[in-house]
This record gives structure tokens, sequence and C-alpha cells, in this order.
């Protein structure tokens, strides 16, 4: 294996990646690692996306709260203004495009 060179103290900027003959086994198992922590985050959005997709399963709403004096149910404008406040709704906009594409096949 070949040794691993310093990289000068005074550089601003980030280095050029090493070759992959240059890597040492701790850069190896960052890498490793670093794939294994990712697996869960894609397998389970794409088995809740295929659900959506193919087997046409809704969204996951919340319908109501639980207080002091029991479960308060929500009515369908206050389950909509909910959904409108949540961030993923306002980053990547509502799922009519969803509902259309259920439609068309």
């Amino acid at each position: 294996m070949a040794k691993r060179i310093s990289r000068p103290t005074n550089l601003k900027s980030k280095p050029r990646p090493l070759p992959v003959d240059m890597l040492v086994p701790a850069d190896k198992a960052r890498g490793f690692k670093m794939i294994l922590l990712s697996l869960p985050f894609v397998v389970l959005s794409s088995v809740i996306l295929y659900k959506r997709l193919y087997m046409g399963e809704d969204k996951r709403v919340q319908i109501g709260e639980q207080t002091e004096e029991g479960i308060r149910w929500f009515t369908p404008e206050e389950i909509k203004k909910k959904d409108e406040e949540k961030i993923f709704t306002k980053v990547f906009g509502n799922e009519d495009w969803l509902k259309n594409s259920r439609t068309n096949n």
C-alpha cells in the first residue's frame, strides 16, 4: 500500500480526494460506515414511496389530538390546515400529482 501524503497546512481550499490505492484502512472504513448508515433511509423511503405509488396507500395524517379532557378530533378544515403548515408540504408542495398519477394508470 502506498504511503499517505500529508496536506500542507497553509492551504485554505479543500484537497483533491486521494486515489483509491492511497487510502488508508480508516478512510475505507469511514466510507463503508457511511454507506451502512444511509441504507435504512434509502430502504425506508423507497418502501413508503412504493406503497403510496403502486399500492394506492394514502398519506398518513393526524386526525386528532390528546387533551386533558380526552381526544379532540380535527375537522377536515383543520386537517388540511395542519398539512399545509408542515415543513415538507412547504418544501415539496401538496400531493395532487400523486392523485393524478393513480387515476391515469
